[in-house]
């Protein structure tokens, strides 16, 4: 079955959520070389964490080594729910990345008021 590419595919990793109900997954992005090692980074979003407040985390597409992890600001943002590389925003010669948080009870009830964070590469900071 399959073909000559197909037979070469291999599990690099599996990376699995500390807990039922975070959604660990739910977002996943390549998001550039954050560690300057030569391998794309990437994030995972885990918008359930904490009372849906949410969480990304960001590993080493090398090692797959966690890089940072970045939680939501209050319950209910569900905080990783999109996720996105940005290319180096800051101008700090790092790529950056981009993460959604929609907020609300609701999946995507706009009256709450969404917000997205773009984080630095290079130091996790807001920027």
């Amino acid at each position: 079955y399959g073909s000559a590419v197909a037979l070469a595919q291999r599990e690099v990793a599996t990376l699995r959520g500390a807990s039922a109900g975070e959604h660990f997954g739910f977002a996943v992005a390549f998001v550039g070389d954050l560690d300057a090692d030569g391998a794309a980074d990437f994030a995972v979003g885990a918008p359930g964490t904490a009372n849906a407040q949410g969480r990304v985390h960001v590993y080493s597409g090398s090692t797959t080594a966690l890089l940072y992890t970045f939680d939501g600001a209050a319950a209910g943002d569900h905080y990783g729910s999109a996720i996105c590389g940005v290319g180096d925003a800051s101008g700090d010669g790092h790529a950056d990345l981009a993460v959604g948080a929609p907020r609300g009870v609701k999946w995507f009830s706009f009256a709450a008021g969404g917000y997205v964070e773009v984080r630095s590469g290079a130091t996790g900071a807001v920027v």
